[in-house]
């Protein structure tokens, strides 16, 4: 196998590897939230947030962004969101 084959095929298997602990962590987190309180709202559970707005995410990016723009070009540009900006989605 050439050095590049090999690199190709680790780089294949650390991805494969953080595949399946995420998947099994996330399981986990699940079966226990499920477990400790079946009944009670969840908003998290592992890495997954229930009720994700889209439109809240991108307005925390869009402000760290804007704060760097700010910081180094001393301007940013404005941020327009469109849509249902109320939606949510796990």
């Amino acid at each position: 196998m050439s050095p590049a084959e090999i690199s190709a095929s680790w780089i294949q298997a650390i991805r494969a590897r953080i595949g399946v602990r995420l998947i099994a962590e996330q399981h986990i987190a699940l079966s226990r939230a499920l477990r400790e309180s079946p009944l009670a709202p969840l908003k998290d559970v592992g890495v997954v947030d229930l009720a994700c707005s889209p439109a809240q995410m991108v307005r925390m990016c869009s402000k760290f962004v804007s704060d760097l723009c700010d910081a180094t070009l001393g301007v940013s540009p404005s941020l327009v969101l469109e849509g249902d900006i109320q939606a949510t989605f796990a």
